[in-house]
């Protein structure tokens, strides 16, 4: 009697797990899509994706997913052996969050004018998350208590 409220709050770091969780496979998906696409456009008779920029920047985001991935496996490891993860769960979510807008600005940039129609699902996350984000980034700063 009397734990509710302590209950509810302990219910948000399932919530927030779940969350980061929902952000992986969009992201995934469309580095994936990125990449066949500069694959197969090209500019000054070469494909974009030989283009060293453009590459290392594709690698860094992949790299940024699995730390996110890797983040949210270790924190529901965790959290199954009954172990506080407030303070893991909330770090992948800020960092989850961050990474859904890099992705989605970053991957744009690479699809030129195409990435703006509603065909590619780079423009669809891109018109969806700038405003989500910073209120992810408000609920899970203070992660130091």
């Amino acid at each position: 009697e009397g734990m509710g409220f302590t209950y509810q709050m302990l219910q948000f770091q399932e919530e927030r797990m779940w969350g980061v969780a929902g952000t992986l496979a969009p992201m995934q998906n469309i580095i994936q899509e990125t990449i066949e696409y500069t694959r197969q456009r090209k500019i000054f008779d070469q494909p974009v994706l030989h283009n060293q920029t453009v590459h290392y920047r594709l690698a860094e985001l992949e790299t940024e997913i699995e730390l996110v991935r890797s983040l949210l496996y270790r924190s529901v490891a965790q959290y199954i052996q009954g172990v506080d993860v407030t303070k893991l769960a909330s770090m992948a979510k800020l960092k989850a969050g961050r990474l859904v807008r890099e992705v989605a600005d970053s991957c744009l940039q690479f699809w030129g004018g195409m990435g703006f129609t509603n065909e590619v699902l780079v423009s669809r996350l891109y018109s969806k998350e700038p405003s989500r984000g910073s209120e992810q980034q408000n609920t899970t700063r203070d992660i130091t208590r």
